[in-house]
């Protein structure tokens, strides 16, 4: 299973840029500002980077954000490189390369600049990501990476039981992380209730921990977490529609995958300091973890990793038995994985 995309999505440039305009004084004609979000995955092949400048109009300013070259530098007026190290040691230095994507139409320009970097990262070495401008000015951030790390006492193909009140999800710490996300996902598939044709496939998601799991303590070697195991039940029922014309099937021996996201902590930082405050009287600051000796760089730079198996429902304890007949979704058409058509896999 190739590995996904934290977390955590995670993408508030556009309204980090528009915190900055209030509180940086973007108006002074000489700040120049620059903001830049990169999060390096060791696991992942390509590394993606987002590099912003903030900009000033005086006509509307939605309009402006439509042009390109408003929030972007253009690629030769921009260096962009990451430095390898190991210890206190350079050890390697990449200058990153630029594509351009097209995402959907929305207030920012549909086309964007994006930095890349397709060579192998070390785990066990800091990577600092430093963007020089034309101007001369600088601006840096540099992370340890989040490590590798497994399951513990969870084995792939094993199977699961859904309908225990209170499992545990245990796993290996992974150096350098500081917090934790869990995911449990269940995949089906759909057959034509007429032909047995398959039509696809679906998957229902749901995040097992109702709040990041913080570990920063050195001594503990792994961590075991206790989640609602029938609850899935209850997210398959909100997540899945009814539909008559199907009939419903577990996905075969593969249809429970378990997933975890770890993260260091200045992505933990940036995180907590973009989510909505209840209080009224709030004044959050912009988080960054970027240094320049005119304080004009804002964003993040940190690293996550991520690890996930695949593991079949137990044919003890009821768990098929509840997807089929229980009260959460009995109406949702789901048959025994026994029942379906032959040459359905």
């Amino acid at each position: 299973m190739k590995n996904k995309t934290f977390l955590l999505i995670l993408i508030f440039v556009p309204m980090l840029f528009f915190r900055c305009a209030k509180e940086l004084e973007i108006n002074d004609p000489s700040k120049q500002v620059t903001i830049a979000y990169a999060i390096i995955n060791p696991s992942d092949p390509v590394q993606y980077f987002k590099i912003y400048k903030g900009f000033l109009t005086s006509g509307n300013a939605y309009k402006a954000a439509q042009d390109i070259n408003n929030l972007y530098y253009h690629v030769d007026s921009i260096d962009v490189k990451l430095i390898e190290y190991v210890g206190s040691n350079p050890v390697d230095t990449f200058t990153l390369a630029t594509m351009d994507s097209i995402r959907e139409e929305g207030t920012f320009s549909s086309k964007q600049i994006l930095y890349y970097m397709d060579k192998p990262i070390n785990e066990n070495a800091e990577y600092k990501l430093q963007i020089t401008l034309a101007s001369g000015k600088t601006m840096s951030a540099q992370v340890p990476m989040c490590k590798s790390f497994a399951f513990y006492m969870l084995y792939e193909g094993e199977k699961i039981d859904l309908t225990v009140r209170n499992p545990s999800i245990q796993f290996k710490k992974s150096g350098n992380a500081t917090g934790y996300d869990i995911y449990q996902v269940f995949y089906y598939i759909e057959v034509d209730k007429v032909t047995g044709e398959k039509l696809r496939e679906g998957s229902v998601k749901r995040k097992l921990n109702s709040e990041m799991i913080i570990d920063n303590t050195p001594s503990n070697a792994r961590i075991s977490y206790k989640y609602n195991g029938p609850a899935i039940y209850t997210a398959i029922a909100n997540q899945v529609k009814p539909n008559s014309g199907v009939v419903r099937y577990r996905r075969g021996y593969e249809s429970i995958e378990f997933q975890v996201y770890s993260a260091e902590k200045n992505l933990i930082g940036y995180i907590n300091a973009n989510t909505p405050s209840s209080s009224i009287g709030s004044d959050t600051q912009p988080y960054t973890n970027f240094e320049s000796d005119d304080n004009s760089a804002y964003g993040i730079f940190s690293s996550k990793n991520f690890i996930n198996g695949i593991f079949d429902i137990s044919s003890t304890g009821g768990s098929e038995d509840s997807l089929v007949h229980g009260a959460a979704t009995r109406g949702l058409g789901f048959d025994y994985w026994r029942n379906r058509p032959e040459g359905i896999e």
